[in-house]
């Protein structure tokens, strides 16, 4: 495959971070780089990323993202409707003990539907709130890849626990932008805790969606 996608578990609670790239270039897009940036900076080794996205504004999924962008020059980008997760994210990351962070520059906002290019890749934008307000997943066509983020997970779907988030809104999202992907039994699932899957498998055996 011509294709590399390079998962870079981090942090305490063992977030996904997932480096995407063509394997002719050694450019390639960053998405929810959590946390410990010289960590995966020293896993990245030679490769740069030269976009870094989040599927949603969790503490988990961006603490990393103000060295990253310091350290290469990168954008980042996001969806506005989870920009308040932002105002709190140095608390919350001290909170759980991950130390010191900064709060990111978001250089571009997100629009659901949208397509996202860089690296010479590109990435559909998909609009699944329900684990925070503005939840997105991320569709890499040519590979048949698609990162979700907390949205849906091996076997299970994001949690709706927190202010802001919907069961019920979550289950929609699922439904009508994952499942409803072109050919979607065959796409892989890369999800932000936990082992990769296929749309397929989570059709048939994820309780959730049954």
């Amino acid at each position: 495959m011509p294709y590399e996608i390079l998962t870079l578990v981090n942090g305490s609670l063992e977030e996904n971070c997932y480096f995407l790239r063509d394997r002719s270039c050694d450019e390639g897009i960053l998405i929810d780089p959590g946390s410990g940036s010289e960590d995966l900076r020293r896993r990245l080794g030679a490769l740069r990323p030269a976009l870094m996205l989040a599927t949603h504004g969790h503490f988990d999924h961006i603490g990393a993202v103000a060295d990253l962008a310091d350290a290469y020059g990168c954008p980042f980008r996001m969806s506005r409707a989870d920009a308040g997760l932002l105002e709190t994210l140095e608390d919350t990351y001290a909170f759980y003990g991950l130390g010191s962070t900064r709060r990111p520059k978001v250089d571009q906002w997100l629009e659901a539907p949208g397509l996202v290019r860089a690296a010479g890749l590109e990435l559909e934008v998909l609009g699944t709130p329900g684990h925070t307000p503005g939840g997105l997943c991320f569709h890499h066509k040519a590979s048949g890849s698609l990162f979700t983020g907390d949205t849906l997970f091996a076997g299970s779907v994001g949690r709706s626990d927190f202010e802001g988030s919907s069961h019920e809104q979550l289950i929609a999202s699922i439904r009508r932008e994952l499942l409803a992907l072109p050919d979607s039994d065959a796409v892989a699932v890369y999800p932000g805790h936990g082992e990769p899957s296929t749309l397929g498998r989570e059709r048939r055996e994820n309780r959730f969606l049954a």
